[in-house]
């Protein structure tokens, strides 16, 4: 009997921990697939692996026949959104799947974009009741098929980490915006050292900082790696540097993982206190 879905020589890796090791496995069609192993085992792991939750380290897992009920069709029991409305009323109509993205168009559903990996006609058009018009549709976003996080601010609110670096000259300080962030990962706490770092190098000498941690989000599984970082930049880049934010749940957190470092905080609450505290420390005499 053909196999429904192959899982060939699958790996899942979570940092140093291995939760499975080179899986194959082949599930023949209309049959039930019973997972049983000890706690730890990996079962847990596989079933997110084969439903898309997660994606393998290393090897590959096709559905290579979709089931026999198909989603989309052309009629259904029941309408409980109608997208035909919704367009005539101006509004923007977008049905996204995990295979592809359709809009309602003028002239009906088109594709506008497509999964990495997945064929238009195979595994889109040919398991649809009616066919849509799909002109030239681009990829998918890769970002919404890994695991870790898409760093939207970016995307959504126009502000990357280059656009919340600012500097005086005047002053020589350097104001850096964390405002709303959440750093979780290893990834994170390097993509704000690189930020501060290749602008102090591109001003050429060491600058005063000034950081606003409104509404952050620090992950305490990283908050020693992120007070790392900063005792690294405090040695190499700054003159001197203060915080602040409203939060003093925050600045108790912050100050705690940055004392462990030796580094002396200074965390105010206001952005004025701050700005008080550089001026002090840098005025002449």
């Amino acid at each position: 009997m053909d196999a429904a879905v192959l899982i060939d020589r699958v790996s899942k890796r979570f940092g140093d921990d291995v939760a499975l090791d080179d899986v194959s496995v082949a599930v023949p069609q209309g049959t039930i697939l019973g997972i049983i192993g000890p706690s730890g085992a990996g079962k847990t792991t596989l079933v997110r692996l084969m439903t898309g939750a997660l994606t393998p380290t290393d090897g590959e897992i096709r559905v290579t026949r979709p089931g026999k009920f198909p989603k989309m069709v052309e009629k259904v029991e029941h309408v409980t959104f109608s997208g035909r409305r919704a367009r005539e009323l101006g509004q923007e109509v977008l049905y996204v799947t995990e295979r592809c993205v359709l809009r309602r168009g003028p002239a009906g559903l088109e594709i506008v974009e497509i999964a990495p990996g997945i064929d238009l006609e195979r595994d889109v058009l040919g398991q649809m009741d009616f066919k849509p018009s799909a002109a030239n549709p681009k990829p998918m976003d890769a970002r919404i098929f890994r695991e870790e996080p898409m760093q939207l601010e970016e995307s959504l609110l126009g502000l990357g980490l280059a656009q919340r670096v600012s500097y005086d000259a005047e002053r020589n300080t350097l104001f850096l915006n964390l405002e709303g962030m959440q750093i979780r990962t290893r990834d994170d706490v390097d993509r704000v050292r690189r930020a501060v770092e290749e602008r102090v190098q591109a001003i050429g000498n060491k600058v005063a900082l000034i950081v606003n941690y409104d509404d952050v989000t620090i992950d305490p599984a990283v908050a020693d790696t992120y007070a790392a970082m900063v005792r690294y930049m405090e040695m190499h880049y700054y003159t001197t540097s203060t915080r602040y934010t409203t939060s003093a749940f925050l600045r108790l957190k912050l100050g705690e993982a940055l004392s462990r470092r030796k580094v002396a905080a200074h965390i105010f609450e206001t952005r004025e206190e701050a700005n008080a505290f550089v001026d002090g420390e840098t005025k002449p005499g």
